[in-house]
């Protein structure tokens, strides 16, 4: 499972909602889903180029010109939202939420 990749960036109460985007993730894969998991070092590259910090990375939409990064929002509100270039462009309340709305985009 690749659930682990940002464990430890994330605080304890986090990490269990990797498992159900991770596990979304791999069963998309055969879809030619164009979502994708982070990895650890590609989290610290993105928060070196000038990042916020209390957005992690948990999912990366690639498209033609900008790539959307799903993130988990440390600093709360809105759990989960979407940072597009410079700025937050969607939230979801819930990770179900987030899970329900990628199963209707893949």
């Amino acid at each position: 499972m690749q659930a682990e990749y940002v464990d430890d960036l994330l605080p304890l109460d986090l990490r269990q909602s990797l498992i159900p985007i991770a596990e979304w993730i791999a069963n998309s894969k055969s879809r030619n889903c164009r979502f994708a998991t982070p990895t650890k070092p590609a989290v610290l590259a993105w928060w070196e180029s000038g990042m916020p910090r209390n957005l992690v990375p948990v999912v990366i939409e690639k498209n033609d010109e900008l790539t959307d990064y799903y993130c988990f929002n440390l600093d709360c509100g809105s759990p989960v939202v979407v940072f597009c270039d410079h700025a937050i462009v969607n939230c979801w309340d819930s990770v179900d939420a987030f899970i329900a709305w990628l199963t209707v985009q893949a």
